[in-house]
């Protein structure tokens, strides 16, 4: 019978290059990202700017109901002050 042959001097190297279409596509993919975060940033300051002119579209909306509303209670409250006065007079 024959002896198995030993190798003793076996070396392992380890290769820690990347190939450079990994690099590319990384960057392409991170490129995209930015453009896509900054369009977008875009979009929703403008929409921050359209809510802002409805909100003070609505404020002002509401403060000029109120002003009505209060001017309608003192209407009615002059009135019904009025008709009291009458019904005490009888």
């Amino acid at each position: 019978m024959e002896e198995p042959q030993h190798h003793t001097s076996t070396r392992v190297t380890i290769d820690y290059s990347v190939p450079l279409w990994g690099v590319l596509s990384v960057l392409g993919v991170g490129i995209l990202a930015l453009f896509g975060m900054y369009f977008t940033g875009l979009q929703t300051q403008e929409a921050v700017k359209d809510l802002q002119i409805l909100v003070k579209s609505g404020n002002t909306s509401v403060n000029l109901l109120d002003r009505e509303v209060n001017l309608l209670k003192f209407r009615v409250d002059t009135i019904d002050a009025a008709v009291k006065n009458l019904e005490a007079k009888k």
